[in-house]
């Protein structure tokens, strides 16, 4: 089925299994690197904060034999343990000073990212360009990020520039370096993706790790990676002799 018919259908099912005082559109979301996904945005009245759920897994879900109606409930639990028991007032988002001290930037590149580059501010790096975020916390939502977009530089009257010098203040503060091991860096960018075999292969690997280490006492410093590896290209200077 195609994307186009398979959001009508469940935005369709969503409103009618929510009933009134909720509007629920179907819009495209500008990812990084020319990815476009699809995402549902419930918003329900009286509320400033309506969630994106992405469509993409539930349609292979619904194509894999997964009958509708259960797609849609499970895109309406999704929705609900998303929202905050409380709710989540975001109005201090429409106030550039309620805001600034957590505005972060992050390098992205500019081929495959033309549509995005469109919509938001930035700054050009080289080949690449300098993007803004707020680096959000919440007691209930945890951490996250909001990118922002030309709207928001409208509404608080401000511009690229001034983002900048404010996200070079801000973003080594909130995302700092930290000081390990090549070892310990290439074993926590590896740690994802291994498969635990037994006793036998976890000794095995911390010996190959202590291998490594006695052999390449070299020290990596890296920022949160959370926030993207190319921001650390516009640290200040952290290596030492």
């Amino acid at each position: 089925m195609e994307m186009k018919d398979f959001a009508s259908k469940i935005r369709d099912s969503v409103r009618d299994g929510l009933g009134d005082g909720y509007k629920v559109d179907v819009k495209e979301v500008n990812k990084n690197n020319s990815v476009v996904r699809n995402g549902l945005v419930i918003l329900a009245q009286g509320q400033n904060v309506a969630p994106t759920i992405y469509l993409e897994d539930f349609l292979e879900a619904y194509e894999s034999g997964m009958p509708l109606e259960t797609v849609v409930q499970q895109m309406l639990d999704a929705y609900r343990r998303s929202m905050p028991a409380d709710g989540l007032d975001m109005d201090f988002f429409r106030h550039f000073e309620k805001v600034r001290d957590r505005i972060c930037f992050r390098l992205i590149g500019k081929k495959g990212n033309e549509a995005l580059l469109e919509k938001i501010p930035y700054i050009d790096f080289l080949d690449l360009a300098i993007c803004f975020y707020y680096a959000y916390q919440d007691e209930c939502l945890g951490e996250g990020s909001i990118l922002i977009y030309n709207s928001h530089v409208e509404m608080w009257g401000t511009n690229a520039f001034e983002l900048m010098s404010t996200a070079r203040r801000n973003t080594p503060r909130l995302l700092p370096w930290t000081c390990c091991s090549l070892a310990e860096a290439m074993d926590a960018a590896g740690r994802a993706g291994r498969v635990p075999g037994g006793a036998a292969d976890e000794s095995a690997q911390q010996h190959e790790a202590g291998t490594w280490r006695r052999m390449h006492p070299l020290s990596w410093r890296a920022g949160d990676a959370g926030a993207g590896r190319g921001m650390r290209l516009l640290y200040p200077p952290q290596l030492h002799p």
